[in-house]
């Protein structure tokens, strides 16, 4: 009995978190003029999950994260390419900042609280920060120029969205005018900074269903280093490397092996709730009614 109300309790955190990633995403479109509602923005993140699961190595991600505004909500194909490549370059951007931190946590266990390890990292971590927050156009800039290093059959995909080499140039000096809005970047960082502490509380709450205690700090950091892991492997929900980060992660914290794979198996399932479903019902749903000229294209 237990068990199951912990199971509703972290249903509920992968809700509060989707709604948290869902508000953001509609602060970003209604910052370039778009004001969708709640609800449209809560599908349009489902469509664009669910075609990240169904389609791998990112492309499914790449062609859903502009084509699913333009399918829910008629907005163009180039706005909803603006929305999504700053939502990637963003995210790129602070769990880069995330794995500066992880380096730092795992090098004070390992040099056992070394000041001048301590020191010359905190040094270049606030470098790094500073320079983000003076020059986040330089930023951009490196992070754009590797669209030359995508293999041709990804380029010819992009362009098959109706987003071409010009309008890709617009796009990155959109992005670059995007991110020097100071006000706009606090604001879209404060919602960011509420949903990576938040969102680490669902495996928290699966190791209390357990009977199972990690501090919470260092569920932050199994989670977060166990997604990026994930999300770089191009494999759907970086399914097998998040799992295997986890777990190795929990053993190395002292859960035993056999309730890890529990744990692991248990977290792996409750995270597709609630965007993949709901995802997957408007995909079905816009695939049979006015849309489906454009599933057919596209999909």
């Amino acid at each position: 009995m237990a068990k199951i109300f912990y199971i509703f309790l972290i249903l509920l955190v992968n809700f509060a978190s989707a709604a948290m990633l869902s508000l953001r995403y509609r602060y970003l479109f209604s910052f370039l003029g778009h004001n969708i509602s709640r609800t449209s923005s809560f599908i349009i993140l489902s469509i664009t999950n669910s075609l990240n699961y169904l389609i791998p190595f990112k492309v499914g991600l790449l062609v859903g994260g502009p084509l699913a505004p333009k399918i829910k909500e008629k907005i163009s194909i180039y706005k909803g390419s603006v929305v999504f490549a700053f939502g990637q370059l963003f995210e790129i951007i602070w769990q880069l900042i995330f794995i500066l931190i992880a380096i730092l946590f795992a090098g004070n266990k390992f040099f056992k609280n070394d000041f001048l390890f301590n020191l010359i990292f905190a040094g270049v971590v606030c470098f790094f920060l500073l320079y983000l927050i003076c020059r986040p156009a330089k930023i951009l800039n490196v992070l754009i120029r590797f669209y030359g290093f995508f293999p041709e059959k990804l380029k010819k995909l992009i362009r098959s969205t109706g987003i071409k080499r010009d309008k890709t140039n617009n796009i990155f000096k959109d992005l670059k005018t995007l991110f020097t809005k100071k006000k706009f970047l606090l604001k879209y960082s404060l919602r960011t900074v509420t949903y990576a502490f938040f969102t680490p509380l669902n495996l928290f709450l699966i190791l209390l269903a357990f009977s199972s205690y990690i501090t919470y700090i260092n569920i932050f950091m199994i989670f977060w280093t166990s997604f990026i892991l994930g999300k770089l492997s191009g494999l759907p929900g970086g399914i097998g490397i998040r799992d295997v980060t986890i777990g190795a992660l929990l053993v190395k914290f002292g859960i035993p092996t056999a309730l890890t794979l529990k744990i692991v198996f248990l977290h792996r399932i409750l995270s597709l709730f609630p965007l993949l479903p709901v995802g997957l019902i408007w995909l079905l749903y816009f695939s049979k009614g006015k849309m489906k000229h454009f599933y057919k294209q596209y999909f």
